[in-house]
C-alpha cells in the first residue's frame, strides 16, 4: 500500500486512503467526530500510515465498534502484517489478543483485582490468615493434598511405592482421555464419544494383532482411526452447526453400535500373533521399574502443555472458547480449530484403547463405558470451565489424581463398587457447582 507524508484533505493521497479503507463519508472535509465509531478508527489508522511508520501501535482499536466494522479493521491489520509491518496491539478483549497476535507478551487488565495474583496469606493486625482468593485459586491442589493426608491416616500402605505406582497406572487411561477432553472443553465443547472410540479402536488393534500386523503399523493405524472418528464429531459440529452435546451423543451411539457389529458382541483376543508380546508391553510392560502406561501419560501431558502454552493452536483454542464470534472475525478458521481438537480427543482415546486392550490381552465390546464422565469430572475438578476459555492442563492432572486416589482409597477400605459410583457422582456434582460459582464470579 503506497503511503505519503501528511497532506491537505481532498488530495489524491487522502482519497486513496478513503477508498482503500472503505471509509464511509460524504466528503473528505467532513468532521471526524461526526463519523461512526468504526469509520473514526479507520481514519485514525490512515492518519498514522501517512507518515510511513515501521511500527504501528493500536490501542483498544475495536472498543465500541460494531461487528461489521470490527471485521474490516481485522482485515486491515492482517494486510499490514502480511506486508511486513510490525504491529503492537493493546486490547482488553482476550479473544482479540489471542486471535490477532503472533506473540503475546503480557495480558494486562485495568482492574488491580484482576491483575494481582492471589497471595497465600495476608496480615491482619499482626496476625496472618489464609487469603480466600488464594484458597479458591488453588482449590484443586488443596483438595488433593487433603485427600492424600486423610487416606494416609486411614491406610498405612497408601504411601507405599507399589501403591503409588498402582494409582498412577490405573489413572493413566483416564488421564490420557482427560487431556483430549481438556482441549475440547477449552473450546466450549464436549465429547461424549471418547468411550466408544476407545472400544472400537481397541477392537481394531486386537484384530490387526491377530492377523500378524507389525506393532508399529498397528499403533499408527489405531491412532489414525481414533483421530478420524474424533474428526467425524468435529465435522458434524463445525460444518453441520450441531451442538457438541447432540453431535457427540450421536457419534457415541453410532460408534458403540459399530463396535458391537464389528466384534459380534464377543471379545477379540490380542494374545496371539507375532506382535502380541510387543503389544502386551504397551499396557503391562515396565521400563526402569515403572509401568509403561505412566510414561505414556507423562509424555501426553507434556505435549499437551507445550501445545496449549507455546503454539498458535493453543492460543486459538483459548480464543475460541473465550469468544467464538470475535475469534471468527479475527480471521481464524474456527471450523479447522474445532476439527483439530476433536481429532486430538479421538486420537488420545484410541491411545487409551491401546493400553486397555494390551493390559487385558483382548478387546472387550463394552470397554470404555462411562469413561467420558470420568474424563469430564477430572477436567472440571482441575479448574477448566465448562463454558470454555479458562483452564490449564496441569489442573487436569490434579483432577485425574483426585479421582484416582479416591478410587484407590475406597478399594483399600473395601468399599463396595456400588458406593464408589455414588461417590463419583457426588464428585462430578461438586465440580460442576464449583465451576458454576467460578463462572458467575468471572
Amino acid at each position: 500500500m503506497p503511503v505519503a507524508r501528511p497532506v491537505a484533505a481532498g488530495t489524491e493521497s487522502v482519497q486513496h486512503f478513503i477508498k482503500a479503507f472503505n471509509i464511509k463519508i460524504s466528503t473528505a472535509k467532513q468532521l471526524i467526530k461526526n463519523l461512526s465509531g468504526g469509520n473514526q478508527q479507520k481514519v485514525a489508522i490512515a492518519k498514522g500510515l501517512m507518515i510511513n511508520p515501521r511500527v504501528l501501535i493500536l490501542d483498544e482499536l475495536t472498543r465500541g465498534v460494531d461487528v461489521g466494522a470490527k471485521k474490516e479493521i481485522y482485515q486491515l491489520i492482517n494486510e499490514f502484517k502480511n506486508k511486513g509491518m510490525s504491529i503492537l496491539l493493546v486490547s482488553s478483549d482476550m479473544a482479540e489478543v489471542l486471535g490477532m497476535t503472533e506473540q503475546t507478551l503480557k495480558a494486562v487488565a485495568l482492574s488491580p483485582e484482576l491483575t494481582s495474583s492471589p497471595e497465600p496469606v495476608k496480615s491482619n493486625g499482626g496476625k496472618f490468615r489464609i487469603n480466600k482468593e488464594f484458597l479458591f485459586e488453588y482449590k484443586s491442589v488443596i483438595a488433593l493434598l487433603m485427600i492424600m493426608v486423610a487416606v494416609s491416616m486411614i491406610s498405612d500402605s497408601f504411601f507405599s511405592t507399589n501403591n503409588m505406582l498402582n494409582i498412577l497406572r490405573q489413572t493413566s487411561i483416564n488421564a490420557i482421555i482427560a487431556v483430549g477432553m481438556t482441549f475440547v472443553i477449552l473450546t466450549s465443547g464436549i465429547d461424549l464419544a471418547v468411550g466408544s472410540i476407545l472400544a472400537l479402536s481397541g477392537a481394531l488393534a486386537a484384530t490387526l494383532i491377530g492377523i500378524d500386523f507389525n506393532i508399529m503399523l498397528v499403533v499408527t493405524l489405531t491412532l489414525a482411526a481414533g483421530a478420524a472418528m474424533g474428526a467425524m464429531s468435529g465435522l458434524i459440529i463445525a460444518k453441520g452447526r450441531v451442538q457438541a452435546f447432540i453431535a457427540t451423543l450421536a457419534t457415541m451411539t453410532l460408534l458403540r453400535g459399530a463396535t458391537m457389529v464389528f466384534t459380534d458382541g464377543r471379545p477379540i483376543s490380542a494374545s496371539s500373533g507375532a506382535a502380541s508380546d510387543a503389544f502386551s508391553f504397551i499396557g503391562s510392560g515396565y521400563l526402569f521399574g515403572i509401568p509403561f502406561p505412566i510414561y505414556l501419560m507423562g509424555f501426553t501431558f507434556l505435549a499437551a502443555w507445550f501445545v496449549l502454552n507455546h503454539t498458535r493452536l493453543g492460543r486459538y483454542v483459548y480464543a475460541l472458547g473465550g469468544n467464538e464470534a470475535a475469534t471468527r472475525l479475527s480471521g481464524i478458521n474456527v471450523d479447522r480449530i474445532k476439527l483439530a481438537v476433536y481429532s486430538i480427543s479421538g486420537g488420545l482415546s484410541a491411545l487409551a484403547g491401546l493400553i486397555v486392550t494390551s493390559r487385558l490381552a483382548s478387546a472387550q465390546p463394552t470397554a470404555g463405558n462411562s469413561y467420558e464422565l470420568d474424563a469430564i469430572a477430572a477436567v472440571v475438578l482441575g479448574g477448566t470451565s465448562l463454558t470454555g476459555g479458562r483452564g490449564q492442563i496441569t489442573g487436569t492432572l490434579v483432577g485425574v489424581l483426585i479421582i484416582g486416589i479416591l478410587n484407590n482409597a475406597l478399594n483399600l477400605l473395601n468399599v463396595s463398587s456400588y458406593y464408589q459410583l455414588i461417590a463419583k457422582a457426588l464428585v462430578i456434582l461438586l465440580a460442576v457447582l464449583v465451576d458454576t460459582r467460578s463462572s458467575r464470579q468471572s
